[in-house]
């Protein structure tokens, strides 16, 4: 199995390059407050120093992508203002996507995808990071018989809004390769650009296209199954992915 921090750090490290999106380090904070059986911290004050960096994770997770989809819409509505602004009066989410692939290029509307599909990623990776953070100090927890805090804190990331936001990604992301798959049905062919975006083209073009094909989708699987062990990495002989 393929450890869920040895992923991580090849996210940052490829797919994640040159984004300005907020990921939870997660090797930092297992490391630093996952006491782990170390003896030279009480109790008390191993579980403070991780709830409170824990939650400075979380805040930052969710204040980035407030940032980061207000301006998605910011983009989005604006393109629909300037086409007509009519359309743009009270428009509902899927709606208002559809006005802006009307209105906008076939570039504008591909490079919209490929920020939908960073904040996905960014989104998913945050929410799974901090569910397993917590996850692996309760395990190391139990282990001392002290107090857990999956009652307390898994609450709080799965109310948040990357967390629950994800759903109105994926609708959005599914819209949208929508569109260009039936530009595809329609011209009997897809472009280079729009080749990488709905699962065709090489690695040049996945790059270009900001790796939101194989390496990206992968990693959704990843973090949405419990034993992946996809091609991204060479394989581990650990037989725990909670790393």
């Amino acid at each position: 199995m393929v450890k869920f921090g040895r992923h991580v750090q090849f996210f940052l490290e490829n797919d994640h390059k040159g984004s300005d999106l907020y990921i939870v380090d997660y090797n930092e904070i297992r490391d630093k407050y996952i006491p782990n059986n170390k003896t030279d911290q009480s109790e008390s004050s191993s579980r403070d120093l991780f709830i409170e960096n824990w939650k400075t994770c979380l805040n930052r997770a969710t204040v980035d992508f407030q940032r980061a989809m207000t301006q998605i819409w910011s983009t989005v509505f604006d393109g629909i203002f300037k086409s007509n602004p009519a359309e743009s009066r009270g428009a509902l989410p899927d709606d208002a996507l559809r006005f802006y692939i009307q209105s906008a290029s076939e570039n504008e509307v591909h490079e919209l995808l490929a920020e939908l599909c960073q904040i996905h990623a960014a989104a998913l990776t945050n929410a799974e990071a901090l569910r397993k953070l917590v996850k692996k100090y309760d395990k190391d927890a139990e282990k001392k018989s002290e107090q857990v805090l999956s009652s307390t804190l898994l609450p709080i990331v799965y109310s948040a809004n990357f967390t629950i936001g994800q759903s109105t990604l994926e609708a959005g992301l599914a819209l949208l390769r929508g569109h260009f798959q039936g530009f595809e049905d329609v011209n009997g062919e897809t472009n280079s650009a729009q080749e990488g975006v709905i699962g065709g083209g090489d690695n040049a073009s996945n790059e270009m296209n900001g790796d939101i094909s194989g390496e990206v989708e992968a990693h959704y699987r990843m973090l949405r199954s419990s034993s992946w062990n996809g091609p991204i990495i060479p394989m581990s002989n650990s037989s725990n992915n909670e790393d």
